[in-house]
């Protein structure tokens, strides 16, 4: 299973752990990145994921992401054919930088998009809009898990 983790879903291991969905997504997380490095998984990484890594504020978390993404077996760049794909996906309200991340997903022929953003996960009634399936962390475990 070929596996496109966003830079929020990323993060959530270092997130506070006040809210009981935060805690569960955060070990969701881990459990992805550890299944990642196993035979029957393969990270994507790609140019828009290591700009926003490289472009956050705090050092810990960019190193820890980084780190995540040393793991990665695909590496998707950036080209005219993603940047048209992730402009039709902002006519249907996917934000430029989320919209990019999936053009990228798709790219790779990822089997997921796994993100832990709100905004993403509630454009998933579209189904048909995107050439990857768009899941939450928690969603995908549970699905491997069965």
């Amino acid at each position: 299973m070929r596996i496109y983790l966003d830079n929020c879903c990323i993060q959530r291991p270092l997130d506070s752990k006040d809210h009981l969905r935060v805690l569960l997504e955060a070990d969701a997380v881990l459990g992805l990145i550890d299944l990642s490095r196993t035979p029957e998984f393969e990270l994507v990484a790609s140019d828009i994921l290591r700009f926003k890594i490289r472009n956050g504020q705090n050092a810990v978390r960019r190193e820890y992401a980084a780190d995540v993404l040393l793991a990665a077996e695909f590496d998707v760049h950036i080209t005219d054919a993603i940047r048209q794909r992730a402009h039709d996906l902002e006519r249907f309200g996917i934000a430029p930088v989320d919209a990019l991340h999936i053009a990228s997903a798709e790219a790779a022929e990822a089997d997921c998009f796994c993100t832990c953003d709100d905004d993403v996960l509630e454009k998933v009634g579209s189904p048909a809009v995107f050439k990857v399936r768009i899941v939450s962390p928690l969603d995908l475990i549970l699905e491997i898990e069965r």
